[in-house]
Order: structure tokens, then sequence, then C-alpha cells
């Protein structure tokens, strides 16, 4: 029963590293969609941006649910410039989020970096991007929990 307990203890810290390793990724791709609509001269680009940064946290939705459609009716009203601009915001935001969180977590959470990106890669390959990308960090939590814990009873 304590090694049950202890699981679970450390399952808990995994799972506030993986909201830690969140928050992170979601000020850069903040940073980013600041910048990103600074530049399409977006009225009000700081609160646009950071309400496509409090959606991209969410899981499943992301930055794309705003940004792809967002492009699309800014190139049919011929703003070629902010549609270009909001694409290439998603793409980047996608790239870091998709690449940086598994590498920041992983690093937290006592893994080796490249072993969680693994993990998540192919969990996204099986399940898709925005399932695969929560069910990685859930395996990514309890292999690194249970490598810990054989670590520790050595």
């Amino acid at each position: 029963m304590d090694l049950f307990k202890e699981f679970l203890r450390k399952t808990g810290i995994g799972i506030k590293e993986y909201i830690k390793s969140s928050l992170i990724t979601s000020a850069i791709c903040f940073a980013l969609l600041l910048f990103g609509l600074y530049i399409g001269n977006v009225p009000y680009f700081g609160l646009v941006a950071f309400a496509i940064a409090v959606i991209d946290m969410l899981p499943v939705l992301g930055s794309g649910i705003i940004l792809i459609p967002w492009s699309i009716i800014a190139f049919v009203q011929t703003n070629n410039k902010l549609a270009f601009i909001l694409i290439i915001i998603f793409i980047l935001s996608f790239v870091i989020e998709q690449v940086l969180q598994p590498l920041i977590f992983g690093k937290s959470v006592g893994l080796k970096p490249i072993y969680t990106l693994l993990i998540t890669i192919i969990s996204m390959i099986i399940f898709s991007p925005a399932l695969g990308a929560i069910i990685g960090s859930i395996i990514s939590i309890i292999i690194a929990v249970i490598i810990d814990m054989k670590n520790s009873r050595s």
C-alpha cells in the first residue's frame, strides 16, 4: 500500500510539472502571438494574443481553431499580409508547442527529453496530434515515476 501511495504522490508531482511546462510553452507562444499580431497591425493585439494563448492551453483545441479560420477570412478579404502572418504564427506556435513542451517536461520530471519527445511523437501518430500530446505526457509521467521508484528502491 505504501508503494501505491508513493506512486500516486510522484504522479501528482509529474502532473504539476506537466502543467508548469504547459505554462512555459504557452508564455512562449503568447510572446510569438504578440509579436506576430503586432506586425499584422491587429487592433488590440495584446488582448487578442492573450485570448488565443488561453485557448491554446486547452487540450484538443489549440491556436489553430482561431488562427486558421481567421487566416482564411483575411485571405478572402484580400488581406494577404495578415493571412500569411497568421499562418506563419500558427505553424511556429504548433511546432514550438509540440517540440518544446515534451523537452521542458521531460527535463523537469527527470526523464531524458529525447525519450519524452519520442513518446509524445509516437502517441501523436497513434492517437492524433492533440490527444497524443496528452497521452504521451501521461505515459512519460508514469515511466518517469516507475524509473524513479525503481532507482530509489535499489
